[in-house]
């Protein structure tokens, strides 16, 4: 079984291709050219596998909450080729990818994806299971959102930590991991596909897989002011 994997709903890139039981992946943070990088680095991680794209089993991507271009590209390079493969396709929430890095926490876990507009795409969790809705929540709000759970500790990941900085210390009781629990690893998504694959859990539509928006991109919203 080989699954091609991807995430680009951040200002990251990272790209797997898990091939039975090995494991190739690529990653690059504080990245800007995902349009320009994302196929070459699946065909150099192909190469150093010793297979081609054209063997590919699966396709697996990162649907969002996080960048409306990052997400368009990752999502309609990956339908792209699910056609033109005629592989199945996965997708999963980009909040649930993040939260898994701090699955082994003992307490609740706060994954945070910088929304940009002073804002932040987040939700919460126990024990792996999410506790919340996903929300688009401007971040001096972020205090009172987690009123109600301050009596656990609250662990928060993810680069939109560095974003608002004041706002996330001002919440009680709360530890920001390590910078290397803020990215998004395509290998989990690479395994939360095989584990569907396994389960015969159906694989998405190609055609109307779309990004998952928690709010309207500036180009909706000015489109419908201009109408």
């Amino acid at each position: 079984m080989i699954i091609l994997a991807s995430d680009t709903s951040t200002i990251s890139l990272s790209v797997c291709l898990l091939k039975d039981d090995a494991v190739f992946e690529f990653y690059a943070a504080d990245f800007y050219r995902h349009n320009e990088t994302l196929l070459p680095a699946a065909e150099e991680l192909c190469r150093k596998a010793g297979c081609s794209i054209k063997e590919i089993n699966a396709l697996a991507v990162a649907a969002g909450p996080g960048s409306f271009t990052g997400l368009r590209i990752g999502i309609m390079t990956f339908k792209s080729l699910a056609y033109a493969l005629d592989v199945p396709l996965y997708s999963c929430n980009s909040l649930d990818l993040l939260a898994q890095n701090a699955r082994h926490v003992c307490g609740l876990v706060m994954p945070v994806i910088d929304a940009k507009k002073k804002s932040v795409y987040t939700a919460l969790y126990r024990q792996g299971s999410l506790i919340s809705s996903y929300l688009d929540l401007p971040a001096c709000e972020l205090k009172k959102f987690c009123t109600g759970y301050t009596d656990e500790k609250i662990f928060i990941l993810g680069y939109a930590a560095d974003s608002y900085p004041e706002e996330f210390r001002e919440i009680p009781n709360t530890v920001i991991m390590e910078k290397p629990f803020w990215n998004i690893r395509s290998y989990n998504i690479a395994l939360s596909a095989l584990a569907d694959i396994s389960a015969g859990k159906p694989a998405a539509d190609p055609f109307n897989l779309k990004p998952y928006y928690l709010r309207r991109s500036e180009a909706e919203i000015n489109f419908r002011i201009e109408v």
